[in-house]
């Protein structure tokens, strides 16, 4: 019998695991954004949805850029340029 071992190298370990604890930071501020503001309705919705979906995207590629994910350098320098512009 055959037995075939992969052997992945610690780093990309590492990333995948910060990458999914911050997935997960980024429900539960989903969480506590839904908890605060859930009892609103149609307004709570909105309020949920903008706010809590903007902070777990932004702790997301936060992450992700922190520990220079190349495809999310990519798009945070995308979006960077112009504002950068914009700004000056």
């Amino acid at each position: 019998m055959l037995t075939l071992y992969v052997v992945l190298p610690a780093q990309h370990v590492v990333k995948g695991l910060a990458l999914a604890y911050a997935a997960a930071l980024a429900l539960a501020s989903l969480w506590v954004v839904r908890r605060a503001f859930g009892g609103l309705g149609f307004l709570g919705a909105l309020i949920v949805l903008a706010v809590g979906g903007g902070l777990g995207i932004l702790l997301y590629l936060g992450t992700a850029h922190a520990m220079r994910v190349s495809e999310i350098s990519s798009i945070v320098g995308l979006v960077a340029r112009p504002v950068r512009r914009y700004v000056r």
